[in-house]
């Protein structure tokens, strides 16, 4: 008997090594009765995962699955997710899906960006079952930042709008120029603050005077390492200076002598000057502007130029000075009234004297004249940059 009931339990343990190759993983259960010889078993197997479906939020992926039931025995125990990419390489999947699950869904939170599939394998009694057929592939998007409206700056400082999208919810931002890691801060500002379960939001960043113009890149930082970035432009000129004229008004006998309605043109280009850098009450870039009874000061250069300054809008007229060219416009220092005019469609300053200068004499007619305008350095365009540069004379005289 004892032999027979050996040979009966390498039969059963031959049956369960062929079935465990099969598809449907097979188990079994046997019993032997060494007292009355009696040996029993039973088999059966445990069929591969059904289908999953799979579904993404932000960048969190929900799988679902059908039960599985074993022939004869009842419903699978529990399940073992696993991750495919397009290649159908098996992924490190990550929290919440790791492991035996008993239920019937899981949702694997944080997923990495790309194309995935996931499959299931059931278990029952401590047997596998075979992954199930792959679910329908899903797209669980990169961190992007668009920027909305203009994205060509004309002006400095300027502000981007625009909204992040698909970064890890929790994370605040940082804005960086040009580089993600060492690129200069800008002011910015992201809501929410901290970015939400959706993993979006809309941020507005501030670009400085001191960015130059070209092409740049903002990158949006996330405080847990994600980084996109989003390009524009910086297209704001500086003015400056383009001509220096000294007008005579053809008093008659007097070229050479600086007197009334005598004037000094300077024309500015590059960019639209903005008026209140001038004088603080103008406003309107594009309006033509006036002072009357601003004080004009001539100081007497003695071995070098006379140099012309003017005080008007209440002192504070950003003009810079004029260098008249020649040392021999007034014997001392001299002093006079002018009207001061902006034309905006020539982008002209013109001042006109309305008196004579005190301690004025007459240059000879040989006498060279080469003026130079230096401008107020805080003369600005409506591009928001400092004018620059100067401008020379063009040879007329008074």
């Amino acid at each position: 008997m004892r032999r027979k009931s050996y040979r009966l339990m390498i039969a059963i343990a031959a049956i369960i090594t062929v079935l465990t190759s099969m598809s449907a993983v097979a188990f079994a259960a046997w019993s032997v009765s060494s007292a009355a010889g009696n040996g029993g078993s039973g088999a059966g197997s445990v069929p591969p995962g059904s289908t999953p479906t799979a579904s993404v939020a932000n960048r969190d992926v929900t799988v679902s699955w059908p039960p599985v039931t074993v022939p004869g025995h009842g419903p699978a125990s529990s399940y073992r997710v696993t991750r495919f990419n397009g290649a159908g390489v098996v992924q490190t999947i990550t929290n919440n899906c790791t492991g035996q699950i008993t239920g019937l869904s899981c949702t694997e939170v944080g997923v990495p960006p790309g194309q995935w599939r996931y499959a299931v394998a059931p278990r029952y009694a401590g047997w596998d079952g075979a992954d199930g057929p792959m679910s329908s592939a899903v797209s669980v998007n990169a961190p992007a930042l668009t920027l909305t409206g203009s994205t060509n700056l004309t002006a400095v400082p300027g502000t981007l709008n625009g909204n992040v999208a698909s970064y890890l919810p929790g994370q605040s931002l940082v804005f960086r120029l040009d580089d993600p890691t060492g690129g200069q801060v800008l002011t910015g500002s992201a809501t929410p603050n901290s970015i939400p379960a959706g993993g979006g939001a809309t941020v507005q960043v501030t670009v400085p005077l001191s960015v130059a113009n070209g092409s740049h890149t903002l990158f949006a930082v996330g405080s847990g390492g994600e980084v996109t970035g989003s390009s524009f432009t910086v297209a704001a000129p500086a003015p400056s200076p383009a001509s220096l004229s000294f007008v005579n008004a053809g008093n008659g006998g007097d070229l050479g002598r600086i007197s009334t309605n005598d004037r000094v043109e300077i024309t500015f280009t590059g960019n639209t000057i903005a008026v209140a850098s001038l004088c603080s009450t103008w406003s309107g870039n594009n309006s033509n502007q006036s002072i009357s009874g601003a004080a004009v000061t001539i100081a007497n250069g003695g071995a070098g130029n006379d140099v012309l300054t003017v005080a008007a809008c209440s002192g504070a007229f950003k003009l810079g000075s004029v260098n008249l060219g020649h040392p021999d416009f007034v014997t001392a220092n001299s002093a006079a009234t002018a009207t001061i005019a902006w034309t905006a469609s020539q982008q002209r300053l013109t001042l006109t004297f309305t008196t004579n200068p005190t301690n004025v004499q007459k240059l000879k007619g040989s006498d060279v004249v080469n003026g130079l305008y230096t401008p107020d350095p805080a003369i600005t365009g409506a591009s928001g940059r400092l004018i620059t540069g100067t401008a020379a004379s063009d040879g007329s005289k008074f």
